[in-house]
């Protein structure tokens, strides 16, 4: 995150990052009005402990689109980056897939989108990120 951070022009007319951490339980680290400049971002950064515990990816999506986007400037396109590290195990109403459609589909009222990357470490399963990404999924994941 910081190597991808430093490459980014983080500004309050720039990039701007927010940070929710999941597992069977969310933590917001920070929301995008928490840190508009590049030295915050990097210590925030600095600070994020791994937490651990089951993954509910769908759950987490869900909650981003509904909490994340405060302090979001109206006209700009939205990315989301979901790293994981196992299979999600969410609800039947919950899923990755259904999370992902639902945020894919969103459009801000000057028809803002949002992107979905995908990233995958350790025993993530390669069919949930190419669900939860964006299209083609040969440039939207990486495992």
């Amino acid at each position: 995150m910081a190597d991808v951070a430093k490459r980014l022009d983080i500004s309050s007319n720039g990039v701007r990052i927010a940070v929710l951490q999941y597992s069977s339980r969310t933590n917001v680290e920070w929301k995008l009005a928490d840190g508009s400049d590049a030295a915050t971002i990097q210590s925030k950064i600095s600070a994020i402990t791994y937490r651990g515990g089951g993954t509910r990816t769908g759950r987490a999506i869900d909650y981003a689109m509904a909490n994340m986007w405060d302090g979001a400037r109206s006209g700009v396109p939205r990315v989301m980056i979901t790293v994981t590290d196992g299979r999600s195990y969410d609800s039947s109403t919950e899923t990755p897939l259904l999370a992902s459609n639902r945020a894919k589909a969103w459009r801000g009222t000057k028809g803002e989108k949002v992107t979905m990357y995908a990233i995958g470490v350790a025993r993530a399963v390669l069919s949930q990120l190419n669900e939860i990404s964006s299209d083609p999924d040969d440039k939207y994941v990486v495992f």
